[in-house]
C-alpha cells in the first residue's frame, strides 16, 4: 500500500473539537495500525455500543483504503433502539494516520485516528473527534450524543491497549 496521504476532506481547521485522547500502546505501529484499520470490521468486538460493522455494498475487499464504506448499527442513546450509520474513510496515510466521516445529519462526527511510532516496540495512539456541523439546532443534540459516546470510547480504546498488549488478536 502507498505511503502517501490522501484525503478527500477539506481543513480540520475549520472544524469543531469534540473529543481527543491519546493512548500509549505497548506494540508496533504496523500492529496497532492493522488491527484498528485494516481489521475495521471487527471493531464491534471491542467498541462499546457497536451491535455490527461492516463493509458497505461493493467496498468488501480486505483492508482500509481512503472512499472505503461501512454499514455500522450502533446502540442508540441510553441503550435504546439502534442507530443505522454509514461511514467513509476520507483520508488513509497507511501505519500514521486514517479518518472516517460518519453521514448522520445531525452529528456529522470526524473520527480522527493518528499513530506514531515512539520506539519499534512502542506507538503512541491519538484519537480526535471533530464536527464540521456548525447548526446551532444541532449543537445540543451533538453535545448530549457525544456525552454519552465518550463514556463509551474510553473504556473501548483501553480494551482495544489491552487486547493488543496481551497478544491474544491474530495480526499479519
Amino acid at each position: 500500500m502507498k505511503n502517501t496521504m490522501t484525503s478527500t476532506i477539506k481543513n480540520i481547521d475549520g472544524m469543531r473539537l469534540l473529543h481527543k485522547e491519546s493512548l500509549t500502546i505497548n506494540r508496533p505501529i504496523a500492529d496497532v495500525f492493522y488491527y484498528l484499520g485494516h481489521t475495521f470490521e471487527n471493531a464491534d468486538t471491542w467498541l462499546y455500543g457497536c451491535k455490527r460493522l461492516k463493509a458497505y455494498r461493493g467496498h468488501e475487499h480486505f483492508g482500509m483504503r481512503l472512499g472505503k464504506k461501512y454499514l455500522r448499527h450502533g446502540g442508540g442513546p441510553f441503550k435504546i433502539g439502534t442507530m443505522i450509520m454509514v461511514d467513509e474513510v476520507v483520508l488513509f496515510e497507511e501505519n500514521k494516520r486514517f479518518m472516517l466521516k460518519t453521514f448522520s445529519s445531525a452529528l456529522q462526527p470526524y473520527w480522527d485516528y493518528q499513530f506514531t511510532e515512539i520506539d519499534k516496540n512502542t506507538t503512541r495512539w491519538e484519537y480526535f473527534v471533530y464536527s464540521d456541523n456548525s447548526k446551532w439546532k444541532d449543537f445540543l443534540f451533538q453535545r448530549i450524543f457525544f456525552g454519552i459516546a465518550i463514556r463509551r470510547l474510553i473504556p473501548a480504546h483501553l480494551k482495544v491497549k489491552k487486547l493488543l498488549e496481551s497478544d491474544s488478536v491474530l495480526i499479519t
